[in-house]
């Protein structure tokens, strides 16, 4: 063949293939995968290597799967790209098998402009200014850097008066990537920030490493990071003058007749990237990272002296070092505002090409001038035109992320009344009175009676068979008959009866690890969590393995269940399954009556037969039955994701477990705390209650969010920081408190602790997907959908 047909993916387009042969079409694009994985590795591999084979790590397989995608509009599943099966010949036939000839990635050549070659290009460098969200001061680094390549500065939202700020650096880091790919659609990415701009290109660099897209630099410009100090009080206007006064005196903008802060638009983003900034928690980077430090300290009068903001300035990394390995501290001439204008604005723009060189090129074809696709305009915490604020928790950023959005709403609202007239609490001192007070009930009959928009909906649901499953669960019933069943079932549940099924959920742990890493694509969810939690839920209960199964699919309805506002269009399955699993625990119950039911030689959790002897009710042993087996289901899958990918965010954290695992069962109560399971509880009001000076009428709903209330610095200092050593983790409220005080978080803690003392022995790195993690659409509980995870190191050693 021509040499001219083996250019990588660069030569090749949708129409390209199309004109040749049905039998060549594979050949040929077999042949480019196989160069550009050359070109990826390093080095050539073997014909019928896999890419793993190849050299190919998971950053790079990604690279390549967005390259197939952007240049053949074809998209594959991820799993396709992973294993023993995934070679450039056998990705060329799938490929070409999901090839369409009007394809859009083909419209270039379909309008008659064709690239005769590649063409190399410097890459950009995207630059975020400081608190203030204007970058006009940053036009003497611009102009300094014009010769070498181009410098795109980033504004803040908010500073036209065309929307509000954005109120936290995660959700700045997030658009300011819509802006970036919709200039540059692929990676590697070059990021600046000077000051606090550095902070949010810290978090855009977290939220694309996350993504698996690369980035080729990151710049931080004289940044500080800030010890987090929650919720502060909103600056006087004193503070604001003095510090934007200053701002605007070093920056070179003394000639201004007006004041910043006649600009109202420049005063209210300042506000809020001020607080955004203390309450940002940054995370582990692995990435390389460059610090340009001024010589001279920040001055010490920048800040108003009743600012109580903890910066890092004895740190000679300012902070940074114990967060990112591979950090690169450049000390440069000046200070924190000196450094970026004229005349060392030149230092600094040489320094900067000195650490990028000649690497940070990409190639640019014609497929990718296109137009740029519109800013997703819809926020998940919305400014109302009354000057209220509007939470849509089923928003993907709050179902992501809600922490960001909970602080503002605790700081702005802590007694927040959405759209459909619930109350929400986001304190951790209410949301505990309330869990303790009589006057709020927990019984779902009582609170289908509240008003609101959505109460119609709600008292139908009243009358369908998932509703009467729930109706008998102890967890939603009030004081007598709440009191009588916990009494009765609490003593199979305390510290000393459960630890006799530590010994069987430790096997079980360790068979399920072992055979999900001898798959060839590991996924923690489908693999690990879900497989164990109702391994161990139908031992418990002593159900037949052959139904573990069709108990795995009930569970998953009926958590969904909880939140059939989120789920209206399987309202109908719902039902069906609840009513199914009723039946299955009723014949279970008969085989207990009759003596048949025993599978096992170890006694069921639930002496089933022993209860229905002493005169409870078939109806309350099978809601026990039925909420024991949810709550060990859906809450453990839930903390077995989410605190395998808190230690992952926090490789210390996890390298200190292993060093000391005497730090475990402290270790299960942070976690529990720092993301649980449960995001919220709801509440009726009985009669007229005040909180927080807010009256709130009998017969209305109460949302008592737990994730907030776990995440209250008026609690938990630097609420955001996991430290599985803090002193006051088990105060936590991720398994309630007070009368409905979890039942099982004894079992709980027990299956959570042997999951992570196995995982924490295997050296386990997750797997970034381009689409990012997913999550569940759910307003009751927080749960990954997928972790695929890869080995990466030693298994299973402390050390």
């Amino acid at each position: 063949m021509d040499e001219r047909h083996t250019q990588g993916l660069a030569a090749l387009g949708g129409d390209a293939l199309f004109e040749l042969p049905a039998a060549q079409r594979c050949i040929r694009l077999g042949r480019a995968l196989a160069e550009e994985v050359a070109r990826l590795a390093g080095r050539a591999a073997p014909v019928g290597a896999s890419l793993e084979e190849a050299g190919l790590a998971s950053l790079e397989t990604l690279v390549l799967a967005g390259k197939v995608e952007r240049r053949l509009g074809v998209r594959l599943p991820a799993s396709a790209w992973q294993g023993h099966q995934a070679t450039p010949e056998r990705l060329a036939q799938r490929i070409v098998q999901n090839l369409r000839p009007e394809d859009p990635a083909t419209a270039g050549s379909r309008l008659g402009a064709v690239a005769l070659g590649g063409w190399r290009v410097a890459a950009p460098l995207f630059c975020l200014g400081g608190a203030g969200g204007a970058v006009g001061y940053l036009a003497a680094l611009d102009a300094a850097l014009a010769a070498s390549r181009p410098l795109v500065a980033l504004r803040s939202p908010g500073l036209e008066g065309e929307e509000p700020p954005l109120g936290s650096v995660e959700e700045q880091a997030a658009r300011y990537i819509q802006v970036i790919k919709a200039i540059q659609p692929e990676g590697p990415y070059l990021l600046a920030g000077h000051s606090y701009g550095g902070i949010v290109a810290y978090e855009m660099a977290q939220q694309l490493g996350v993504r698996g897209e690369p980035v080729g630099a990151l710049l931080l410009i004289d940044t500080l990071r800030v010890e987090n100090s929650g919720d502060s009080e909103p600056p006087a206007a004193e503070t604001l003058a003095y510090e934007l006064g200053l701002v605007q005196r070093r920056l070179g903008g003394a000639h201004q007749s007006r004041p910043l802060t006649d600009n109202p638009q420049l005063v209210a983003v300042y506000r809020s990237n001020y607080a955004a900034m203390e309450r940002y928690e940054p995370r582990h980077y692995p990435g390389p990272v460059t610090l340009f430090k001024a010589r001279e300290a920040l001055p010490a009068a920048t800040l108003h002296p009743q600012r109580r903001t903890r910066l890092y300035f004895d740190d000679p990394t300012l902070g940074w070092g114990a967060l990112c390995p591979a950090l690169r501290v450049v000390e440069l001439e000046g200070d924190h505002f000196s450094l970026v204008l004229p005349p060392r604005a030149q230092r600094l723009a040489a320094a900067i090409e000195e650490v990028l060189g000649e690497e940070a090129t990409f190639e640019l074809g014609v497929e990718r001038l296109r137009a740029a696709g519109g800013l997703s305009s819809r926020r998940a915490l919305e400014e109302t035109p009354e000057g209220g604020l509007e939470l849509h928790p089923y928003h993907p950023d709050f179902l992501a992320n809600p922490y960001p959005f909970l602080h503002q709403l605790r700081a702005r609202a802590p007694l927040y009344r959405d759209r459909e007239g619930n109350w929400w609490l986001t304190r951790y001192a209410d949301v505990s009175a309330c869990l303790r007070d009589p006057r709020f009930s927990a019984d779902p009959a009582r609170q289908s009676g509240a008003g609101g928009p959505g109460a119609s909906w709600f008292d139908h649901q009243r009358l369908q068979p998932l509703a009467r499953f729930y109706d008998n669960f102890m967890l939603f019933n009030d004081a007598p008959r709440h009191t009588r069943l916990k009494r009765l079932f609490a003593p199979a549940f305390t510290p000393e009866a459960v630890r006799r099924w530590g010994a069987r959920i430790d096997m079980l742990v360790e068979e399920l690890l072992d055979a999900m890493l001898e798959r060839p694509a590991p996924e923690l969810i489908q693999d690990f969590a879900e497989p164990l939690t109702i391994r161990v839920a139908a031992e418990l209960f002593d159900f037949p393995r052959e139904d573990v199964g069709q108990l795995l699919a009930w569970g998953r309805d009926l958590a969904a269940g909880l939140d059939l506002a989120a789920v209206q269009g399987d309202a109908a399955r719902i039902n069906r399954s609840a009513a199914a699993f009723s039946d299955y625990l009723r014949e279970q119950a008969h085989g207990w009556l009759q003596g048949t039911a025993r599978r096992s030689s170890t006694a069921p959790i639930l002496d089933g037969a022993a209860m229905l002897d002493a005169g409870l009710a078939l109806d309350d042993l099978v809601a026990a039955y039925a909420m024991v087996f949810m709550a060990s289901f859906e809450t453990t899958i839930s903390m077995v994701g989410n605190s395998t990918l808190a230690l992952f965010d926090h490789p210390g954290q996890l390298e200190r477990l292993r060093r000391e695992p005497e730090l475990l069962g402290n270790a299960v109560e942070e976690l529990l705390r720092y993301d649980g399971a449960v995001r919220s509880g709801l509440r009726c009001t009985l009669e007229e209650v005040e909180i927080g000076g807010q009256r709130i009428p009998a017969g209305e709903r109460v949302i008592l969010y737990f994730l907030a209330a776990n995440r209250d610095p008026a609690m938990f200092a630097a609420p955001d920081r996991l430290l599985l050593d803090r002193a006051n983790a088990r105060q936590h409220l991720a398994f309630a408190h007070g009368p409905h005080y979890c039942l099982g978080a004894a079992l709980a803690r027990l299956e959570l602790q042997g999951a992570l003392r196995a995982l924490a022995r295997r050296r386990l790195a997750p797997l970034p997907q381009a689409e990012g993690l997913s999550w569940r659409r759910s307003a009751a509980f927080r749960t990954l959908e997928r972790l695929p995870v890869v080995a990466a190191g030693p298994q299973n050693t402390w050390e």
